[in-house]
């Protein structure tokens, strides 16, 4: 099972130089629950910005220029190699795969995703890096909540629509 998790903003923003516009300590908290124990795929410039491994996850890395290495941590050139991995490393074959951060990585994996976790900020942002446009006819809203805090913002899951793109498998592209 591949899932996209997501924040942007109203206008689809993720970020603006290299950053997240925003601080939702609540999105975070959802962000960890949902994903512990599970694969994280992120970009390198995510990863750069966390800085770490995320805890009790095994992460991974898409960089073609860099190799990140730890405990926890595969580098992969690419998101079609990271899910290759994914799907024949024996320690990973029974994990549901996350992918976050970037624009390039969240639309390479939009077109094969299985479900997609997003929170949608009431605001907009200046920004320089979006959230994809995706065909929510593939998709249906399986739920949603309004959460109003001081940033308020709705989360949304989508879960891929059983008749559209069939996959060989839950990790092929």
């Amino acid at each position: 099972m591949v899932a996209i998790i997501a924040a942007c903003a109203k206008n689809r923003v993720i970020g603006n130089r290299g950053k997240i516009p925003w601080d939702i300590p609540s999105d975070k908290k959802r962000f960890r629950k949902i994903t512990e124990g599970n694969i994280v795929i992120m970009g390198r410039k995510t990863y750069d910005d966390i800085g770490k491994p995320l805890c009790n996850r095994m992460n991974i890395v898409l960089s073609k220029s860099m190799n990140y290495e730890d405990k926890n941590l595969i580098t992969a050139g690419s998101l079609k190699e990271a899910l290759f991995i994914c799907s024949t490393d024996k320690r990973l074959n029974d994990k549901k795969v996350f992918i976050c951060g970037g624009e390039k990585v969240y639309s390479e994996a939009i077109p094969f995703s299985d479900e997609l976790y997003l929170s949608v900020l009431d605001s907009e942002y200046e920004g320089d890096v979006y959230f994809p446009e995706f065909d929510e006819s593939i998709y249906e809203c399986v739920y949603q909540e309004y959460i109003k805090e001081d940033i308020p913002y709705t989360f949304f899951k989508y879960i891929r629509r059983k008749k559209s793109c069939p996959k060989k498998s839950s990790y092929s592209i």
